[in-house]
């Protein structure tokens, strides 16, 4: 990935790009309160120049995605300088210029909702620098926990298009974490539960506890100390659980108020109703190994827990869509079989071409009987074109639909699968890649079979005008997940807000809680109201970045001293006796270690990868087997142009019930049509008898690349899926070697009327005399695409490639 400099000290490398990379970052200390389920943390960051010439250090770092950034300082030695927040572009004019000025300044940006980097400029050499960020974001609860995460480091992330203007500032070096403990990464919790705490527990690091009545202290175990996975901290007070609670704090801009409520919703079992699921998976090559392995254990108990009334399928992706099934399937233990079956079979390759993954999920056929659909997504997010796949699911995910994420890993894009589930009015869920599953498999169950609260609806009884409330709009909810609403008033009148909705049985919930502001001293409450206005306003920029939006949101940003896409925190060093000689310094990015359990293979095929649409993905893969030939869609290769679907599909190979009468069996299953070359060429095969012909298939045929039949359609699906049945079935062809043969065609009003073999390419045979064969195959082959029916309005030239292999 790296290779050394041979001008630098062993503490620098160089990029595969060319540029430097210093290893500048000595030191990570976090410190964190949390108080209900509310944090405050500051992260203070150490960077020194190991180097001769002044450093400029470049270092993109996350965090969590609702991470309300209000604070950045730069220390040089004992003096501090607090950053300001500007406009971006005047951030980064503030910061060139005191960098030609060689005055030691910091700039502090925001690339993604969780990415960010740090830019230090002239940091002497031989000395160091601190830099501190403050932040304050919500807890989650779930299942009776609050959870409490900090990522530490970035996954490669997959950029499948060319318009990415920002891929380079959100992929940054990375190497492989030392074998040795090292002492890079400090973290103190102080937790103000107000109550007992019933337990505690990090399924990612070694902690060390201490108790001092109702507050915790929680340190990073000296052992454990290298930031390369996510920090997760669960904890659960004793007693029963609060199902409400109101926060307020007021000040010159206003009255603010955050509301938790977890409604209080009982079910029984018979109001279950029967549901279609459909679950999507990653196979690309940042899934390789552990992920993929936990992705894997999660969807096999996935099917094997559904009820007996649901129907499921299974679609994979990597630069491939995959499918086990044209349609729903009922669950029965035959297609239980199958579906583990063709998930044993599934491996990781390829880019994480998710768009196409998805866009394949949102098209695929409806259940006949109108039942609900759940999607269930299972990825680590590792790309860099979230907005087009929000945008997508935003625009085309049905109102009947909901949509569930999971991500396997210990540094996921957990931005991504948050992102996602609340656009699909589902959850997410993260499982580290050595996370038991079967309480997460169980949990799942729990929620997708409860009834959720709809159709949610908040009102204000009070002085003045309503107040601004987000989210907007309000999310569905599940049993005993909270409903968190942040508020925003210009007066300080109370009020009371009273939340409704309809539950599954269809009758009414309405609960109130009564809102009074004060002079409470709760800053974050208005800083996550500011947050949450930039996640709504942002929401609203996915298709279209317009002016008025983006100015609402800066005027947010800095009235709130919110770090956002268009305001960034600077702050510059304007002691004259700090000036630093700038003739001769190095630019350098500094590296993050690789996330734990990634394969280092991975990170170096995938790490900061731009694909052009005109680029060429990697060859089609080898798919699993469909659960039956009747009900087969094919796996399709995905390029990545600019169309909206253009794939490639690769064969499976159908489980062999052939009749006596094979002849009129293979006729009738669409393979000869009629032609009697087939009956020639198999008869002539090495096999003596049908039974022989049966139990040893030959050739496995396998679609590539399509050119002039764009997949952008359903019925278009179905057509080739119909094709690839058909060359499926001549499976048992002689065991010749490995060969590759393109067809033109040209097809009017739906019907192929000319078929020529434009090219053959031979790797290798079995026995030089099967040269000789390969007519026979052409001609075979030949007969199958004439009798290829399209649909009838398609006019046109198209090219096939068959790709035959042993």
């Amino acid at each position: 990935m790296f290779s050394q400099s041979s001008a630098f000290s062993h503490l620098t490398a160089t990029a595969a790009s060319g540029k430097p990379v210093v290893f500048a970052l000595k030191h990570t200390c976090v410190n964190a309160r949390i108080s209900g389920n509310l944090a405050r943390v500051e992260v203070e960051q150490q960077f020194e120049n190991p180097l001769s010439e002044t450093l400029e250090a470049v270092y993109v770092f996350p965090l969590p995605a609702d991470a309300a950034v209000d604070e950045m300082e730069l220390q040089i030695g004992d003096r501090i300088v607090r950053g300001r927040i500007q406009k971006r572009e005047d951030a980064r004019n503030t910061y060139r210029d005191a960098q030609r000025r060689g005055r030691t300044a910091s700039l502090l940006e925001q690339e993604r909702e969780n990415i960010f980097t740090y830019s230090i400029a002239n940091i002497p050499p031989g000395e160091s620098v601190r830099v501190r960020l403050q932040y304050s974001n919500c807890l989650k609860f779930d299942g009776g926990d609050y959870e409490f995460v900090l990522p530490t480091t970035i996954g490669p992330r997959f950029i499948p298009s060319s318009d990415d203007e920002d891929a380079d500032r959100i992929v940054p070096p990375t190497v492989p974490a030392p074998d040795i403990d090292a002492d890079l990464l400090e973290i103190h919790l102080e937790i103000e539960a107000g109550v007992p705490l019933q337990s505690v527990r990090s399924q990612s690091h070694r902690i060390q506890l201490e108790f001092e009545g109702d507050r915790l202290q929680v340190r990073l175990d000296g052992s454990d100390r290298i930031p390369n996975k996510d920090f997760i901290l669960h904890y659960r007070v004793s007693g029963k659980t609060t199902r409400s609670a109101v926060l307020t704090h007021s000040d010159e801009r206003g009255s603010h108020f955050a509301a938790y409520l977890i409604p209080a919703l009982t079910y029984a079992e018979t109001e279950i109703l029967p549901k279609d699921i459909v679950f999507l998976i990653d196979t690309s090559g940042s899934q390789q190994g552990k992920p993929l392995d936990q992705c894997k254990a999660l969807l096999r108990r996935f099917v094997t827990g559904l009820n007996p009334d649901d129907t499921f399928s299974l679609i994979d992706f990597n630069n491939s869509v995959g499918y086990l099934a044209a349609d729903p399937l009922p669950n029965t233990a035959e297609n239980r079989a199958n579906a583990l079956a063709y998930i044993d079979r599934l491996y990781a390759e390829g880019g994480t071409y998710l768009l196409n993954g998805v866009r394949a999920v949102l098209d695929f056929p409806e259940p006949d009987d109108g039942r609900l659909r759940s999607i269930v997504l299972l990825t680590d997010g590792y790309i860099g074109n979230e907005r087009e796949v929000l945008t997508e699911v935003q625009r085309f995910l049905k109102p009947s639909h909901r949509l569930y994420s999971f991500g396997a890993g210990s540094s996921v894009n957990r931005f991504l699968l948050d992102r996602i589930a609340e656009t699909g009015r589902g959850y997410s869920q993260v499982v580290r890649h050595d996370e038991p599953i079967d309480a997460v498999a169980q949990q799942f169950f729990d929620r997708v079979n409860s009834p959720v609260l709809t159709d949610i609806d908040v009102t204000w009884n009070g002085a003045g005008n309503p107040p601004t409330i987000y989210p907007n709009p309000l999310p569905d909810l599940f049993a005993a997940q909270p409903l968190v609403l942040f508020g925003h008033a210009e007066n300080r009148g109370s009020g009371r807000l009273t939340i409704s909705g309809r539950q599954a049985d269809g009758t009414r919930y309405e609960e109130t809680l009564s809102v009074e502001f004060t002079e409470n001293n709760n800053p974050a409450i208005a800083q996550l109201w500011g947050r949450a206005c930039l996640k709504a306003l942002a929401n609203q920029t996915f298709e279209l970045t317009q002016q008025t939006l983006v100015k609402e949101m800066t005027q947010t940003a800095l009235e709130y001293r919110l770090l956002s896409p268009y305001t960034a925190f600077v702050a510059v060093e304007e002691d004259r006796s700090q000036v630093v000689d700038v003739s001769g310094g190095v630019s350098a990015a500094v590296p993050l270690f690789l996330p734990d359990g990634m394969a280092l293979d991975t990170s170096m095929s995938l790490g900061g990868r731009k694909c052009s649409p005109s680029s060429s993905p990697p060859s089609p893969r080898s798919t699993p087997r469909p659960v039956s030939p009747s009900r087969s869609l094919r796996s399709a290769k995905v390029s990545p142009g600019r169309s909206r679907k253009r794939y490639v599909a690769a064969s499976r190979r159908h489980p062999a019930s052939f009749t006596d009468d094979w002849v009129t069996d293979l006729r009738e299953r669409g393979a000869l049509g009629r032609s009697k070359s087939v009956v020639k060429l198999m008869v002539s095969s090495e096999a003596t008898s049908l039974q022989t012909a049966m139990s040893n298939p030959g050739l496995e045929i396998e679609v590539g690349r399509i050119a002039g039949f764009e997949l952008n359609t359903l019925e278009h699906h179905r057509t080739l899926a119909k094709l690839e049945q058909s060359l499926c079935a001549l499976q048992y062809f002689p065991k010749l070697g490995t060969f590759r043969l393109i067809f033109g065609l040209i097809v009017r009003d739906g019907k192929v009327r000319t078929v020529v073999c434009r090219r053959s390419t031979v790797d290798y045979l079995f026995r030089s005399g099967d040269l000789q064969r390969l007519p026979e195959i052409k001609e075979v082959v030949e007969q199958v695409l004439l009798s290829w029916t399209l649909p009838p309005y398609f006019c046109g030239e198209i090219s096939i490639e068959l790709n035959f292999r042993a």
